[in-house]
């Protein structure tokens, strides 16, 4: 993939639900690759205002990754480009038609919008 490069993935078990409040599973860290690009302005204008301001990136790669699914108590992953400095939180594909992974029109590879997470939520 053009402009691949290293990228720490950080996911986690399935979480708990307990009197109304959601409780992360463990965490775990695993090296992968893909390629990282800041979101194109076009792109950035769709997103929510709140959005817009957390560092907007693209990420391209042909490993599927988690997305958020309440419903299952399953977290987004977490992708950091520096090795664990910063992350930020995997959404689903620009089309927002599903929160699950979903390869990008005629290519062999997933594209997910990230999003900057405060550093208590890395």
């Amino acid at each position: 993939m053009l402009g691949s490069r290293a990228l720490t993935r950080r996911t986690w078990s399935a979480g708990t639900w307990a009197g109304g409040t959601f409780t992360k599973g463990a965490s775990s860290d695993t090296a992968m690759r893909g390629t990282w690009r800041p979101m194109p302005n076009r792109d950035v204008q769709l997103l929510e205002s709140g959005d817009r301001a957390r560092d907007p990136r693209v990420l391209y790669t042909t490993t599927a990754l988690q997305t958020v699914e309440q419903g299952a108590g399953l977290t987004a992953d977490h992708v950091s480009p520096d090795g664990g400095t910063t992350w930020y939180e995997l959404r689903a594909d620009y089309d927002g038609s599903s929160d699950s992974a979903m390869l990008a029109p005629g290519v062999n590879h997933y594209r997910y919008q990230c999003l900057r997470v405060a550093e208590a939520d890395g």
